[in-house]
């Protein structure tokens, strides 16, 4: 980002170059690594994960929650790895949770009727 900050917005860079810090901030060093992992795991670009994001209208496809509500994680099929929608990572981790099973989301959707949440 370029911009003058206190060395507390800087991580450390350990013990083999102790007292030295890190190049870039930590905002824009996590965002650095967010881009590499996509790239890395799902071969897509910042601009194509920003593109579908957009299209998705900047919220999680499953509980709609905006930008300033969340953090975000790039979901995909564990078969193929191919890319299926970005969620907040609470959604995320719930499809996690159940393994991605559907009969146990369905399931789950039946108990919350039945006791009227």
């Amino acid at each position: 980002c370029n911009i003058q900050k206190p060395l507390n917005n800087f991580y450390l860079l350990g013990q083999k170059f102790p007292n030295q810090y890190a190049p870039s901030c930590i905002p824009c060093f996590i965002k650095r690594v967010c881009i590499d992992i996509r790239k890395r795991k799902y071969n897509i670009s910042e601009e194509e994960w920003n593109l579908k994001f957009e299209l998705q209208g900047k919220v999680c496809e499953i509980c709609k929650k905006d930008k300033t509500s969340t953090t975000w994680a790039t979901d995909h099929n564990h078969s193929n790895r191919n890319l299926r929608g970005i969620l907040c990572n609470n959604c995320n981790s719930a499809l996690g949770f159940v393994k991605e099973n559907k009969e146990t989301i369905k399931n789950a959707i039946k108990y919350l009727i039945k006791h009227n949440q």
